[in-house]
């Protein structure tokens, strides 16, 4: 049986100033269904912040990962966002599973993600102290702030889902390579996601190509070229990548150690953003004509 806990928020920082976009983001993603942006001009948008909590978590998910003897390794957390209200977040209470542990669950239906087969996926939740921290608040509201309101139409008025992934890929050897999952071109059925990078330690790979939606479920090597919108690699700390959902598919390749032998360890932040929208329940009859 899954008891639910809610998540202590005496410490979340609702007062903190509204964020402004990163301007060339938002055109790139009203133009063209997805959008860069330099570390540098991240940072800047962040302004004079305290990295301390999200170094933190970057090392617990490492640890986590090495812990683990898996290629692969998320925590995962979820929040409503409110824009009438300043942008409040409030996170949504944990999970506490059949064995004890904090879990946070995602579901993806199989159109999206076939690998998982329409399952139900586990994840250990974001420490509080990094769902607290100003920085994520921050980096959340300016990510948000960055997409375009033409992409969201009424959502001055509509609550909006939040969910931060922090996804360590690892390669432990030098041999075995990590790979994402899906493993091929996707889209994830929420509105807009942005992919940060955080850390790159003795790697190499973990390309992200963005193309055509109509690609979805190709491989990398079997992409026509023409179809290809972006290829890139994101190295630089807080360098980020941002999709629209409804227009673009996306991917990030392999991972491998450049060292063989040795580690190597890629942490990512994603952060995605769903427009809640009331539906109601089919009517009982035709209505007349």
């Amino acid at each position: 049986m899954t008891t639910f806990t809610p998540l202590n928020d005496k410490a979340l920082p609702q007062a903190i100033k509204p964020a402004k976009p990163i301007h060339k983001l938002r055109s790139q993603l009203e133009i063209d269904g997805y959008g860069t942006a330099a570390g540098a001009e991240v940072l800047g948008a962040l302004a004079t912040i305290d990295l301390k909590p999200l170094l933190d978590e970057t090392q617990a998910v490492r640890r986590a990962t090495e812990q683990s003897g898996l290629q692969r390794h998320r925590f995962y957390s979820t929040a409503i966002l409110y824009p009438w209200n300043a942008d409040r977040l409030e996170w949504m209470p944990t999970a506490t599973g059949a064995d004890g542990n904090p879990a946070s669950f995602y579901h993806q239906p199989a159109a999206f993600n076939p690998e998982e087969d329409g399952d139900t996926r586990y994840f250990t939740p974001l420490s509080e102290n990094f769902r607290s921290s100003e920085i994520l608040h921050r980096l959340i509201k300016v990510l948000f702030a960055s997409i375009p309101r033409s992409r969201l139409p009424g959502v001055a008025t509509t609550p909006v889902q939040v969910g931060a992934h922090l996804i360590c890929m690892n390669s432990h050897n030098g041999q075995v390579a990590s790979v994402g999952t899906p493993n091929a071109l996707h889209v994830d059925g929420e509105q807009f996601t942005f992919i940060v990078n955080i850390l790159r330690d003795n790697v190499s790979g973990a390309e992200n190509v963005v193309a055509s939606r109509c690609c979805a479920g190709l491989h990398v090597d079997d992409i026509p070229a023409d179809k290809v919108l972006y290829r890139t690699t994101l190295t630089d700390f807080l360098a980020l990548l941002g999709v629209d959902d409804a227009r673009v598919a996306h991917l990030v390749g392999m991972l491998l150690a450049l060292l063989p032998g040795s580690a190597g360890c890629r942490v990512a932040l994603l952060i995605d953003f769903v427009q809640l929208i009331q539906k109601r329940t089919a009517a009982a009859h035709a209505p007349d004509r």
